[in-house]
């Protein structure tokens, strides 16, 4: 990438900045960025429905996440209708872990 084209582009974005917002980022590193990403994400999980679910749900996708092996083995034996229950809630245990990282 062509540097000038980087100033240029950290000159646009700066141009949209409040001179409050300048002078919060001004001494910022990358760390205290994601920090404040993870804060405001913190914030509107407080708001959105589906950040409450899965904030509600989350103990009992930790339990079973602790049995997983477990209930593999004991799907594996037994298939019958216990493997499409558990195939349903193991996809969504991997969306939950997803959505959690």
């Amino acid at each position: 990438m062509d540097i000038s084209a980087w100033k240029s582009a950290i000159q646009r974005s700066e141009a949209l900045l409040t001179q409050e917002e300048r002078i919060r980022y001004a001494k910022s590193q990358p760390h205290d960025i994601v920090l404040d990403f993870k804060n405001s994400r913190k914030v509107k999980a407080q708001t959105n429905k589906v950040e409450k679910a899965l904030a509600r749900i989350q103990p009992f996708v930790f339990l079973i996440e602790r049995y997983l092996t477990s209930l593999d083995g004991l799907t594996n034996a037994a298939p019958g209708i216990l493997s499409p229950i558990w195939g349903t809630m193991r996809a969504l245990l991997m969306v939950c872990t997803l959505l959690e990282s």
